[in-house]
């Protein structure tokens, strides 16, 4: 099969990546990543996570945060445009490794394979901590590859930092790695197995260190310990869901697929010279889908971006099986045609992205609406700069929007309520509630429309709603789905000065 076809073909997939960035960049960060800008944001304040303020998320996703933030500024386009930019990044540099391992019919599918991956990850998920994850751990098999075993260490070790379950997966693969090199005979790469395995440790464990030492010196690390006792044995055991349902969807099911063929692949002899020297390479990779897969299962959360980690592999993955598995006679019209079912799908995509899927992103589940917290904000920022703000829910991002700092440490407000079966969360309902009154907010903005309203409505928290019937007014028409109260005199509502008690 002659070139041409295939260069038109990438032309296409390329105008496509940049049709799906324009989509993205469109977009509001989707909840998670917005918790962690507010974080980040609050840092810029003196605010320390886990000492002034409640988080159980791992700090190496907030320093993330912080730098990015630091160089490109507090903006959802700021930090989906650098999303963007490390998953190109990362994109190229495995197609860069593959190139001289197979031929450009592969390569082509490979190509074909990222964008594919790329364009699946609703812009709602984009900027989720998973794939930044994949990126550092497709980093630390590069430089492992290369021999720089310190390197690739301390790339697991952020890695690791961002995420820590992820700590399950790298030793696995570590392992795997290590014997697949024995297996080869390199000890010139890097040394024997054994001093690439201590060099490993040895960078895995800096950046541990280094931020265990950070936390110290703030004086936040035994809060960070103790939030971890105190929150995790619950937030593991919520929404689990029975693995029958989990592996239904589209990514579980494409991930168990490709992981079962790079198993068949690394056992299978290939017609093509170049890739007969892949086979390590495609059991490594093919058993990384495969433990992305187990993790998630195991997490039994059911959100696809827990598969995000195993993004970064797909594409040179797909690269071999493709020149390991399919005959070299029909390898290029079976090239052709994936590229162009990928076109296809990912053009119909690139269309939704950019019309229903803008508008739904605005409005995801009941619980948040942008366009109403974008309103909100506009309220609260005709208060003081130093006015603080009391939430329920996770409404960090309503927070980062007005920059305004939470009136209390207890941002999460399912994970602190009255109403909470774990006697020790509901003291820390109790805790806020203590605080707030010895340091009462300036405004109030409750949901009504909560992620948990069994736990987040104001009926399950009867102490704060007492507290708030006693000390704060409620504006008359504060955008729904929320409840909007001034703490200390009074301000201009949405349309006038028109402020009313109610009872709660």
């Amino acid at each position: 099969m002659g070139s041409t076809p295939r260069r038109v073909l990438a032309l296409v997939l390329g105008a496509l990546a940049l049709a799906q960035a324009a989509a993205a960049l469109r977009y509001p960060l989707g909840s998670d990543p917005s918790l962690f800008q507010y974080h980040a944001w609050a840092m810029t304040e003196g605010v320390m996570p886990y000492r002034d303020s409640m988080e159980f998320n791992s700090p190496g996703v907030i320093l993330l945060h912080l730098a990015v933030t630091s160089l490109l500024g507090f903006s959802d386009a700021a930090f989906i445009a650098f999303t963007l930019g490390v998953t190109a990044l990362a994109a190229l540099l495995g197609l860069r490794w593959l190139a001289p391992r197979v031929s450009a019919d592969a390569l082509l599918v490979a190509g074909a394979v990222a964008l594919l991956a790329a364009s699946s990850i609703t812009p709602w998920d984009r900027g989720q901590r998973e794939l930044f994850q994949g990126a550092l751990l497709g980093g630390a098999f590069l430089l492992a590859s290369r021999g720089h075993s310190f390197g690739a260490g301390v790339a697991a070790g952020f890695a690791t930092l961002i995420k820590w379950p992820l700590v399950a997966l790298l030793w696995p693969l570590w392992v795997l790695w290590l014997f697949l090199g024995a297996r080869r005979g390199r000890s010139s790469a890097g040394g024997t197995p054994l001093r690439r395995a201590a060099a490993s440790f040895l960078g895995f464990a800096l950046p541990l260190v280094v931020t265990a030492a950070w936390l110290h010196g703030n004086d936040a690390l035994l809060p960070f310990l103790a939030i971890q006792r105190l929150v995790l044995p619950g937030h593991l055991g919520a929404m689990n869901a029975p693995v029958s349902e989990l592996l239904l969807g589209r990514w579980p099911l494409a991930m168990a697929a490709v992981a079962g063929l790079a198993i068949l692949a690394a056992n299978r002899r290939s017609e093509s010279e170049r890739a007969e020297g892949t086979a390590g390479a495609a059991l490594l990779l093919g058993v990384t889908a495969l433990l992305v897969l187990v993790l998630y299962l195991v997490q039994r959360k059911g959100w696809s971006y827990q598969l995000h980690t195993g993004v970064v592999f797909l594409a040179p993955l797909c690269g071999l099986l493709f020149e390991r598995l399919v005959p070299a006679r029909v390898a290029g019209r079976a090239a052709l045609a994936v590229a162009a079912l990928v076109a296809a799908q990912v053009t119909t995509t690139t269309i939704y992205d950019h019309g229903t899927g803008l508008e739904r992103a605005h409005r995801v589940g009941g619980h948040w609406d942008h366009d109403a917290m974008v309103a909100v904000a506009s309220l609260l920022q005709k208060g003081a700069a130093s006015d603080r703000v009391q939430t329920n829910d996770d409404e960090l991002q309503l927070l980062l929007l007005a920059r305004r700092r939470a009136a209390s440490p207890f941002v999460y407000g399912f994970l602190s309520s009255e109403a909470h079966p774990d006697p020790a969360l509901r003291r820390l309902a109790l805790e806020r509630v203590d605080a707030i009154h010895r340091s009462p907010p300036e405004w109030v903005v409750w949901n009504t429309r909560p992620f948990r309203p069994e736990l987040d409505a104001l009926e399950a928290n009867p102490t704060f709603a007492s507290l708030l019937r006693t000390t704060c007014r409620e504006l008359a028409d504060a955008p729904h789905p929320y409840r909007v109260f001034r703490c200390k005199g009074s301000v201009p509502s949405l349309d006038g000065p028109r402020l009313l008690e109610k009872e709660l």
